[in-house]
C-alpha cells in the first residue's frame, strides 16, 4: 500500500515543474500573508520575524542589495504548510530560488527547493527541480512528521 501511494505521489508530480517556474509572491501579497498570521509573522523592512510554538523567535534578514550577487538575498513568507505545522518560505538570491519548510515547533529549516504536492492525507510531501547547473536536481519525496520532514527519496 505504502509504494502505491509513494508511485501516486510521485507521478502527481508532474505539476511540480510548472511550480518551479511560478513567480515569488509579491511585497503586497506578503504583506497580505503576514497580516493573516500576525501574531506569529512579523515584518519589519527587510527583516521578517516568525514566532515560535516554543516561545522562541526565529529573524530571517533580507541581504543588503541585488545589485551585487553576493548579497543579494530576499525571503519571503508564502504561508503555512498544509498541515499548519511548518512555515512556507520563499529565498530568492541573485539567479537562484528556493523553498524551505520552516517547523513551527523547532524553527528547523527543511530545503525542499520549490512547491511541494502534498498526498491526500498530508502524510507525504513530493517536489521537483529541474536544476540544469548550480542546484540539486531531481524529484524529492518526504515523509511529514509533525513539523518536521524525513527525506525518503
Amino acid at each position: 500500500m505504502r509504494s502505491i501511494s509513494l508511485l501516486l505521489l510521485f507521478t502527481s508530480c508532474l505539476s511540480c515543474a510548472r511550480a518551479f517556474a511560478a513567480p515569488s509572491v509579491t511585497d503586497d501579497q506578503e504583506q497580505t500573508i503576514v497580516r493573516s498570521l500576525a501574531p506569529f509573522a512579523t515584518r519589519d523592512g527587510k527583516t521578517l520575524l516568525l514566532k515560535l510554538n516554543n516561545g522562541k523567535a526565529l529573524k530571517l534578514t533580507d541581504g543588503s542589495s541585488c545589485d551585487v550577487p553576493e548579497s543579494c538575498l530576499v525571503q519571503r513568507l508564502l504561508g503555512l504548510s498544509p498541515n499548519r505545522k511548518s512555515f512556507v518560505v520563499e529565498d530568492l538570491g541573485y539567479e537562484s530560488r528556493t523553498l524551505f519548510w520552516i517547523g513551527r515547533n523547532s524553527g528547523k529549516r527543511y530545503e525542499v527547493y520549490s512547491e511541494p504536492d502534498a498526498s491526500p492525507d498530508g502524510k507525504w510531501i513530493v517536489t521537483a527541480n529541474p536544476s540544469e547547473f548550480g542546484s540539486t536536481n531531481g524529484v524529492f519525496i518526504w515523509e511529514v512528521r509533525g513539523d518536521s520532514l524525513v527525506e525518503k527519496l
